[in-house]
């Protein structure tokens, strides 16, 4: 996720090869926004890498839905907003739990 992250926020296309985890969800949101291509991992070879990198190079689509992910990912507000939508969450629900301690040997 991290590194699809990366591309999304350079608006940069994406080749993913998913390993396993949440790899195959996610290559498969970024072929499902046209922001890249994903291929298993058996059918990685310099053929087949090499003619998609050329679709991801040469077809504007792709350049176009990875922009718009990068417009949308800069306008989300980042972390700072995200801390800032949780913070206020927790004001507006108020606490349903009092707060765990930092320090493990101090948990009940």
């Amino acid at each position: 996720m991290n590194s699809v992250n990366e591309a999304m926020y350079a608006g940069v296309p994406m080749l993913v090869v998913p390993q396993g985890a949440d790899q195959p969800m996610i290559a498969r949101r970024v072929a499902g926004l046209g922001a890249g291509l994903s291929l298993r991992t058996q059918d990685v070879a310099k053929g087949s890498v090499r003619a998609l990198a050329r679709r991801l190079l040469h077809e504007p689509a792709f350049r176009a839905a990875a922009t718009t992910l990068k417009a949308a990912q800069h306008d989300a507000g980042g972390y700072r907003r995200a801390a800032d939508e949780l913070e206020r969450y927790l004001h507006t629900a108020g606490s349903v739990r009092r707060p765990v301690p930092a320090d493990p040997s101090q948990r009940g």
